[in-house]
């Protein structure tokens, strides 16, 4: 019986893998659509006009994430 929720679990698991495809997919679209309606010189130049402040931004962003993930770890 455990081989037989094994095998539930794997095929369950691959079932959502063409929908994941088929959502990152629009997700990248939507992305280059997105940088090709703002142009991409537009991005860089203020990007550089940001400078280090763009650095502190993406720090101070990606630290809630990471500090979420390793209180999930800590939950689960």
């Amino acid at each position: 019986m455990p081989n037989d929720a094994l095998t539930e679990n794997q095929s369950g698991s691959r079932r959502f893998a063409p929908l994941g495809i088929i959502f990152g997919l629009l997700g990248l679209l939507l992305f280059v659509y997105f940088v090709s309606r703002a142009g991409v010189g537009e991005i860089i130049s203020n990007i550089q006009r940001l400078g280090a402040g763009f650095v502190l931004i993406l720090a101070v962003s990606s630290t809630r994430y990471i500090v979420r993930a390793l209180a999930w770890t800590r939950c689960v």
